[in-house]
């Protein structure tokens, strides 16, 4: 029967609180697409290399931990486990497992830059002395000009005559777009030319072939960067579907099989549902992979309508099959049919009322794909992306006359909606 139909689920945009900055995560429908879920912390200068801290004195404990903190840090990146491990004590002490597993998968997806630093720190006294120390980390996966990510993590540490030892580790928190999936699994990994490609052990049989269709996504992908330089490398975690309701938290999303996941001020990780995705899982990366490419270049304030940024990444996955094969024209057709008003008031609208319907979701995601089908067709390719830059920086009505040089309600938008109507006949 070809591809399967789409349940489309969930509300379209949630607002997260991270850190005093509010992140639209955009949750995709239970088919061949993905979301943009930003939970990265605000935009930031990637970081320079930190200088060794001088060596504390016996009494300042906050001093030992940070010390220890950059000593665990330098041993990541140089690869030298027992050096990793002695934040815990000899062997790794009470958090060997956890740290042993976090050094491998790091390892193994190629950090290559790695920085930690206490956020907060309180001592506790009941039943004998300890700290938590909620640590701030920095990392980079990939080539040394990769984009770093951002995580929280919390922390226990119990001072003793020999220093102080790490005691407790925990996993980042859901709100900080946590836990990221080498804090909690057992990854295998296989880096590519373009893409870093990691799973759970359910998968390790099926990397290299889910490996290369991840590099194949990439190399579409690149075609629609939105800025001057492509991303350095894609990351992409491929996991079952206990794991992708696990990685990156679950947001209610249960049923998404793919996001894309704003981890830094640029840094942007993928996750696939291998088993939910099935024959549309080439849909599902080429969907998300679109979104790093014409999203990443973005700061946070810089956000393009939802049928926009959801439109191209459904053209960049739907790959330049016929559009007489779209799985989503029928709930267009639907849509259009019930829905009044001029063109940009349709596109405009689409996106803000979801999550009544379902269907209206799938729908909102197909007048998307229509309307940036046509703009390419129309533009081409160059002209959109600008358009596309200008319109997340400003308004779609601004960019529109500016790039096109129309304007945009009565000569573009109109076209677009009747080109969608046009195809779903």
């Amino acid at each position: 029967m070809g591809r399967r139909g789409w349940l489309v689920v969930g509300v379209l945009l949630l607002a997260v609180l991270v850190g005093g900055v509010v992140a639209v995560a955009v949750v995709v429908p239970s088919g061949p697409r993905g979301v943009l879920a930003a939970v990265g912390s605000a935009r930031t200068t990637p970081p320079s290399t930190v200088p060794t801290p001088s060596s504390p004195g016996p009494d300042d404990v906050p001093g030992q931990i940070a010390y220890a903190l950059e000593a665990q840090a330098r041993a990541l990146v140089a690869g030298d486990r027992a050096a990793f491990l002695a934040a815990g004590g000899p062997g790794g002490g009470p958090v060997a497992a956890e740290l042993n597993r976090r050094f491998d998968a790091l390892r193994a997806l190629g950090v290559t830059g790695y920085q930690q630093r206490i956020l907060t720190s309180e001592r506790r006294d009941s039943p004998t002395e300890h700290w938590y120390v909620l640590i701030a980390t920095k990392y980079c996966l990939g080539p040394p000009a990769c984009d770093y990510a951002d995580v929280q993590v919390g922390s226990y540490w119990t001072p003793g005559p020999d220093g102080v030892r790490l005691t407790g580790l925990l996993k980042s928190p859901l709100f900080g777009g946590g836990p990221r999936p080498w804090e909690v699994s057992a990854l295998h990994v296989r880096r590519g030319p373009r893409v870093i490609a990691a799973s759970g052990p359910a998968y390790a049989g099926r990397l290299p072939d889910l490996s290369a269709r991840a590099e194949r996504a990439a190399a579409i992908a690149d075609g629609f960067v939105v800025g001057s330089v492509n991303p350095p490398v894609y990351v992409v975690f491929f996991g079952s579907p206990a794991e992708a309701k696990e990685w990156f938290g679950d947001y209610g999303k249960e049923h998404t099989l793919g996001r894309a996941v704003r981890t830094g001020t640029v840094a942007i990780e993928v996750l696939v549902d291998v088993e939910g995705a099935g024959p549309d899982l080439d849909n599902v990366v080429m969907h998300e992979l679109g979104h790093v490419a014409t999203l990443r270049d973005l700061t946070q304030s810089q956000r393009p309508e939802g049928w926009l940024a959801e439109g191209v990444a459904e053209y960049i996955g739907n790959n330049g099959r016929p559009i007489s094969q779209y799985q989503r024209r029928a709930n267009v057709r639907r849509y259009l049919a019930q829905t009044t008003g001029s063109a940009h008031s349709i596109l405009t609208g689409t996106f803000p009322q979801l999550g009544k319907e379902t269907w209206k979701v799938d729908a909102a995601y197909g007048i998307g794909f229509y309307c940036v089908h046509r703009l390419i067709e129309r533009f081409g390719r160059p002209a959109f992306l600008t358009f596309f830059a200008a319109a997340a920086t400003g308004s779609v009505l601004g960019a529109g006359e500016k790039t096109f040089k129309l304007n945009w309600p009565d000569d573009v938008a109109e076209d677009c909606i009747a080109f969608a109507r046009n195809a779903v006949r």
